[in-house]
């Protein structure tokens, strides 16, 4: 990604542009209501309008324009025009029977979005679409499986430029509520919301061992939750937390890693969970909150592995406390609690009053401004002029902000767009679910591991909302004709478009860890796949078992809770090598404590039984060796591995 270096000039005008652009978007959200195909025009217009000035090209020798910056504005403001205008027109005829300049329009449409696409996320999301288009048109000369009965180009780019292709369901929801929720997060952290999470990881975690990877894993956590990009967020709280961990004695590929699963963990922790769950609410028609319920459970899961696996390393290591000094006190805690408020009224707003996503967002927004204006009431008993003026300013920022973060985001649905239009129109979508079908025979669990793979081949190295669609279009589908929910299936796929960032060879989230870090991003990549081991396999629980996704009788859900927490700790222990009683484990240890670990993770009364009795002989086997051989004591400040 290479950031263009504006001039006070071009600085002024990607302001305003990028303020204009979500004002209208307010607007539009909370009164205009524009229907669908002139409001996605118009952010057309304003992506390929601003995108110029944000990024540049990697082999541009200087931040000057070029031809191809101002010939995509002006197909931006053309485009934006002739959408708005001739909406209810374009909206019937380009999905079958597009005009010349339609078909033209799109072209140019197409090649600025990957444009965007190239310079913002890198060439493998641009080959992909760029090899989705082509087989469109040649799909027609190849033989078997993947043969269609073949388009001409100009239907496939009327198509393109559809409610079917790059201005989808996915562009919709990114233009709607998913840009509410990522200014919502701007909000919070422009006003001082971040600093306060901050404080309150250290107040929570700092007093226990290893403290300093405790306050990231939680920290990292919750501004990735409302954080719209995995990288983004590894980039922005790892500058602080990675040396943080350094300084605290953790080794630097480990501190990396740390940091890598806790950012992207974000994405699947509710409310908010970055900004995928809110295409997947749009492509399924299942309401948010309801995913968001389900998801709990799965999320707490995986910080609550992450944060038993940093303690175990702490134990090994000998770390300490952080020093108390360090950590705030409970009256600083306490005077900034109102920035818990907006979060706890955008719960509120969609779980009990049943609200919908946007509306819950704008409620939370407003709440969220309401608060702060009233703590400056409190605190000085009246709003100066001055005061006035900052918030002013600290508002038009956050608009700015989200102009620019929406940019990247929007690239990304579109091109995701494409490839699943095509997908579409071809036939291949449902010629792919099939073959997962026939590959898997009636074996649920082979089709899981199928969508696994592909999951995460297409999460390597693409945002993770791009992964999700693809995915969601190709396998979600062939996992519900197995009888997987469609909500199992569809947070199946997220999960692991969420974990590609941490999962070898390419692991994006590792990779901008491990430049944070300094260290080798693919040692960076193995430790993080080891640390989020146990959420590879939940996902393959909850696909046969809902009571995960709290879907069930009390009982069964408190059961499979229980033995879920168990199996992540049994599976933490024989990760780390090491026990909570300081005792190191043999290699034989670790593998049965890992199968241990597996029969807690089944969800069935049997495996549980045999997790149990698994888990007791092994504790009391281990302790009894611990006693008779010293060997197997742990020796404090041990070189991690």
């Amino acid at each position: 990604m290479a950031m263009r270096k504006r001039s006070s000039k071009q600085e002024m005008i990607a302001k305003w542009v990028g303020i204009i652009w979500i004002a209208l978007a307010v607007l539009n959200l909370g009164i205009l209501r524009l229907e669908a195909f002139p409001w996605r025009s118009i952010c057309v217009m304003f992506m390929l309008c601003l995108a110029p000035f944000v990024y540049k090209s990697d082999k541009a020798k200087s931040d000057k324009f070029n031809i191809i910056d101002y010939a995509m504005i002006v197909v931006g403001i053309v485009a934006g025009v002739y959408g708005y205008v001739n909406a209810i027109a374009l909206e019937r005829r380009t999905i079958a029977f597009p005009t010349v300049f339609d078909a033209v329009l799109s072209a140019c449409l197409i090649i600025g979005i990957l444009i965007i696409v190239n310079r913002a996320y890198g060439k493998a999301l641009t080959i992909i679409a760029c090899a989705f288009l082509t087989y469109a048109y040649i799909g027609k000369y190849i033989p078997g499986i993947f043969h269609h009965r073949g388009y001409s180009i100009q239907r496939i780019l009327g198509y393109g430029y559809s409610l079917e292709g790059f201005l989808g369901s996915a562009f919709g929801s990114a233009v709607s509520f998913v840009l509410l929720y990522i200014m919502f997060g701007n909000f919070l952290s422009t006003f001082g919301a971040g600093d306060f999470l901050m404080e309150l990881s250290y107040k929570l975690m700092g007093r226990y061992r290893g403290g300093g990877a405790k306050v990231a894993c939680l920290s990292s956590g919750l501004f990735g939750m409302i954080s719209g990009s995995i990288v983004g967020n590894v980039v922005t709280t790892g500058s602080m937390t990675i040396p943080m961990m350094k300084r605290s004695g953790y080794k630097s590929h480990f501190a990396a890693a740390v940091e890598a699963c806790s950012s992207s963990g974000g994405a699947i922790m509710p409310p908010v969970m970055g900004s995928t769950a809110f295409i997947m609410a749009e492509m399924t028609g299942i309401a948010y909150s309801d995913i968001c319920r389900a998801a709990i459970l799965p999320a707490v899961l995986f910080y609550f592995t992450l944060l038993v696996v940093i303690d175990l390393e702490a134990l090994r290591l000998g770390l300490n406390p952080m020093d108390a000094k360090d950590i705030p006190s409970l009256k600083r805690i306490i005077q900034n609690i109102y920035f818990i408020l907006p979060i706890v009224v955008l719960v509120f707003v969609m779980s009990v009053l049943k609200m919908s996503a946007t509306r819950a967002a704008f409620y939370s927004i407003g709440s969220l401004l309401v608060i702060f204006l009233a703590a400056e009431l409190v605190k000085n008993k009246k709003l100066s002029k001055a005061f006035l003026i900052d918030f002013g300013k600290k508002t038009l920022k956050v608009m700015e902000e989200t102009s620019y973060n929406m940019l990247a985001i929007l690239a990304a649905c579109a091109c995701a767009g494409m490839v699943c239009g095509v997908l579409n129109l071809s036939g291949m979508a449902l010629k792919l679910s099939t073959m997962v079908l026939q590959l898997a025979g009636s074996h649920v669990w082979l089709a899981c591991v199928l969508a696994m793979v592909i999951a995460s081949v297409l999460g390597m190295g693409l945002p993770t909302a791009a992964a999700y669609m693809i995915c969601a279009a190709v396998v979600a589908p062939a996992l519900q004709k197995m009888g997987v929910s469609t909500l199992a299936a569809n947070l199946f796929v997220m999960n692991f478009a969420v974990l590609s960032n941490v999962t070898p060879p390419v692991a994006l989230g590792a990779y901008a860890a491990a430049g944070i870090s300094k260290d080798n991003p693919i040692k960076v990549a193995c430790t993080a796949f080891k640390l989020a081991l146990v959420n590879f396999i939940v996902p393959f629980m909850y696909v046969t078992e809902s009571a995960l996704l709290l879907d069930g009788t009390p009982l069964r859900i408190l059961q499979c809770t229980a033995t879920s927490f168990a199996g992540a700790v049994i599976i933490a222990i024989a990760v780390q090598g090491v026990t909570f009683w300081k005792s190191k484990l043999t290699i034989i240890e670790r593998v049965l404590f890992m199968a241990c670990g597996f029969c807690f993770l089944q969800p069935s009364t049997l495996t549980d039984i045999l997790g149990v009795t698994g888990a007791v002989v092994l504790i009391v086997g281990n302790l009894w060796l611990t006693k008779k051989n010293p060997k197997h004591v742990l020796v404090q400040n041990a070189e991690a591995e």
